[in-house]
């Protein structure tokens, strides 16, 4: 007997590839979204000014990933679209710790290709690995 398009695999314990694809033809359209993608900002020169990287690609940012690298008292980092605050002030102030962000900005987390990632440190020794995972989208 043969398995509808869709079917779950199970002599393979992951969903077929037929399986896949049917769920891809039935989300969105017909269309697939884009799959995430991460992109790993160092920050190891003072930032209290805004340093800012060049948007690779059209995308929307959905998470932020902090990872400190030295211990500062009051270490924060922002992401900033412009002038705009796209995250809270996340925590960059102990060695080695993760945080993330506890706010994002819809109205400013949509960046063109050509526009600029600004982050921002509250103070000159907050040092660390700024990730954002962003949603490629079509330009607008």
């Amino acid at each position: 007997m043969t398995k509808p398009l869709g079917a779950f695999d199970e002599s393979q314990g992951t969903p077929s590839l037929s399986a896949l694809k049917d769920l891809g033809q039935n989300m969105s359209g017909g269309r697939l979204r884009s799959i995430a993608s991460a992109i790993a900002i160092d920050i190891a020169a003072d930032a209290t000014g805004g340093l800012t990287f060049p948007v690779p690609f059209t995308c929307r940012v959905f998470d932020v990933i902090v990872e400190s690298s030295r211990s500062s008292g009051s270490g924060t980092v922002t992401l900033k679209n412009g002038s705009d605050s796209v995250t809270n002030a996340i925590a960059m102030e102990t060695d080695k710790a993760i945080t993330r962000a506890g706010t994002i900005d819809h109205l400013y987390s949509h960046f063109e290709e050509g526009d600029n990632f600004t982050l921002t440190t509250n103070g000159a020794a907050d040092k660390g690995w700024v990730k954002l995972i962003v949603l490629p989208e079509a330009a607008v």
